[in-house]
């Protein structure tokens, strides 16, 4: 069984997702629907819906987003997503964790859990492909 090379491409943009959230400061609405796996779209509607979402606009106008913003946005796709909560369940919800003081945490929980399971998952293909190039070159010879 062999990882094709969507798959690898796949799984090095995963694998460069923590890096690129360490590096920069601010995103674009483009690689923010990329690393949160939605829709540019879902993220404008989001952003009429939920008051934490606050997108900053750049001199030439275009939606800038924080990490913080990312890690809300990954908050409430797995509200909404995950648990199943409606677009008022979720609101209820983040309010609920801003009154217990628990929705920074609640946060780095979601986002962990979202990006680990993809992490092991880059690693695990890396190293399906390394076996198979190993069997290539053992069976060359």
């Amino acid at each position: 069984m062999s990882a094709s090379k969507s798959d690898l491409t796949k799984a090095k943009e995963i694998e460069s997702l923590e890096a690129l959230l360490k590096g920069k400061l601010f995103f674009r609405i483009g690689e923010v629907a990329e690393i949160c796996e939605l829709k540019p779209h879902v993220i404008r509607f989001w952003e009429t819906e939920f008051p934490i979402l606050v997108a900053s606009k750049s001199s030439a106008g275009q939606r800038i987003y924080k990490r913080l913003d990312i890690e809300n946005l990954l908050l409430i796709k797995h509200l909404l997503y995950t648990e199943r909560y409606s677009i008022e369940g979720a609101k209820k919800a983040i309010q609920d964790l801003r009154k217990e003081g628990a929705l920074a945490r609640f946060r780095k929980e979601v986002q962990k859990t979202l990006l680990a399971p993809q992490t092991v998952l880059v690693r695990l293909k890396q190293l399906l492909a390394e076996i198979q190039t190993s069997k290539e070159l053992v069976f060359k010879f």
